[in-house]
């Protein structure tokens, strides 16, 4: 089974991407309230695999939490709310002092550059070069890719590019 953890500030659409992955209720639209501390969803992963999905609130107090869930994870989501330019400086020193995380090396990360529906969101290359996601500053496998948290675009690409990325697990023999 593969993990996925998703973080994000509160408030970029980590719920809202997931809740696309799931089957949706009869009447098409749903409401989906913040995060509090984290959930955990079960999702069909893209190639059908069943998969596990640890969505863990931005809010400040709660992010000291995304350390906890790195060792048990095949990868990571992590997603930027597009048109939030007032924390663009919280969202990269947040995005690398994350990436220091001796556990998170090597696995696999998507950053989605989310809310790319909206006039007023940055485009993806902008996002890469304001927020230095670059292989000069990233040792994981990575990937930055356009999404729509009300609609679930790029969620799927996302765990496309972890599952193709994962490292296998060392098994030592006794």
């Amino acid at each position: 089974m593969i993990s996925i953890l998703i973080v994000g500030l509160d408030n970029a659409g980590k719920s809202s991407l997931v809740a696309h992955s799931k089957p949706m209720p009869q009447e098409g639209i749903i409401e989906i309230p913040p995060t509090l501390g984290f959930s955990i969803e079960e999702i069909t992963m893209p190639r059908g695999e069943r998969g596990i999905v640890y969505d863990v609130s931005g809010a400040g107090r709660y992010r000291q939490m995304w350390d906890h869930f790195v060792g048990e994870v095949s990868g990571v989501v992590y997603v930027i709310d597009s048109t939030d330019k007032e924390r663009l400086t919280v969202v990269k020193q947040t995005i690398h002092e994350f990436l220091k995380h001796p556990l998170l090396r090597k696995k696999p990360v998507v950053f989605l550059a989310n809310k790319q529906d909206l006039p007023n969101a940055l485009a993806k290359d902008q996002l890469k070069r304001l927020l230095a996601l670059d292989a000069k500053y990233i040792s994981s496998p990575f990937s930055v890719k356009h999404s729509k948290g009300t609609t679930g675009m790029g969620f799927n690409d996302a765990l496309t590019f972890i599952e193709t990325n994962q490292r296998n697990k060392l098994i030592f023999n006794s």
